[in-house]
C-alpha cells in the first residue's frame, strides 16, 4: 500500500510509516515526548524496535531507504540469523517462555 492509494481512497493527505515510528511520534505529540528535541522510543513486541526522534522529528536515513532510525531485529524460528543476544532474548515472546520455565503451570 502506498501514501497515494491511501490518499486517493481518503481523498486527503496521507502518510504511511512503519508502526513503531508512528508511535513514536505520537510520543513527541502527546507523551513523554513533548516538548523534547531528541529521544529514543523503544518497543518491545514479536521482536524489538526502536525510533529515533532527533532534532524534532522522525529520524528515517536517505530518503529512498527509510531504514536508518527503524532498528529492529525479529526472532525466527531456529533463529536463522545466529543471534543470541539482548535482542532475541528481550522479545515479548521468549519473556513468555522464560517466565514460563519459572513457574510450569504457566500458560505459554
Amino acid at each position: 500500500m502506498s501514501n497515494q492509494t491511501v490518499e486517493n481512497h481518503f481523498h486527503m493527505p496521507a502518510r504511511l510509516f512503519h508502526d513503531v515510528r508512528s508511535a513514536t511520534l505520537g510520543r513527541s505529540l502527546i507523551g513523554a515526548g513533548i516538548g523534547r528535541q531528541h529521544f529514543i522510543f523503544v518497543n518491545i513486541g514479536t521482536g524489538v524496535s526502536v525510533g529515533l526522534y532527533l532534532d524534532g522529528k522522525i529520524y528515517s536515513g536517505a530518503a529512498d531507504k527509510q531504514v536508518i532510525g527503524n532498528f529492529a531485529h525479529r526472532p525466527l524460528a531456529g533463529n536463522p540469523c545466529g543471534w543470541t543476544s539482548a535482542l532475541t532474548l528481550a522479545s515479548g515472546p521468549a519473556m513468555v517462555r522464560r517466565a514460563a520455565s519459572w513457574n510450569k503451570t504457566a500458560a505459554l
